[in-house]
């Protein structure tokens, strides 16, 4: 025969289990919901004007290390806005590698894009002496530099 407080006990052994389940679901969706709402934060500045006009003029105005320093040193106008697009990048590389937005995520919206603004982001970063791939030195834009690398070999030029 079953005692009542044995059948009591495990009632609230049943109900606790299930809480903690409950929680960790609730948990699990919280963060996915933040992981979200961060993404879109993070689409949205991408997509502000100056991003655009920054990753613009990386792409179709510096295609060598001479560009770069021509565009540094005669239009700092336009090289604050390739600066400012390289390190909105790198922040975005840093939220993937952190784990606070998904990789696939980011390479399926921007990856294609990505990959072009670090083909030519190189050329900025490596005429400032700050990117060498052989050394792997520390700069401020490495974040930049190992998502760009990703999205260069999944969005080859030309495909």
């Amino acid at each position: 025969m079953v005692k009542v407080s044995d059948a009591i006990a495990f009632g609230s052994l049943v109900i606790a289990f299930w809480a903690l389940g409950w929680s960790i679901k609730t948990h699990k969706m919280g963060l996915k919901l933040n992981q979200r709402d961060l993404f879109l934060s993070l689409h949205e500045q991408l997509s502000r004007p100056e991003q655009v006009r920054g990753r613009t003029i990386l792409r179709e105005e510096i295609t060598s290390e001479t560009q770069a320093k021509a565009i540094r040193t005669l239009r700092p106008d336009k090289h604050e806005s390739v600066m400012s697009a390289i390190i909105m990048l790198d922040i975005l590389a840093m939220y993937v590698e952190k784990g606070y937005v998904g990789e696939d995520h980011v390479l399926e919206e921007w990856g294609w894009l990505y990959g072009r603004c670090f083909e030519h982001g190189k050329y900025v970063i490596s005429e400032l002496q700050w990117y060498d791939p052989e050394r792997r030195t520390r700069s401020p834009w490495q974040h930049f530099a190992v998502l760009g690398e990703k999205a260069s070999e999944q969005f080859p030029v030309g495909k």
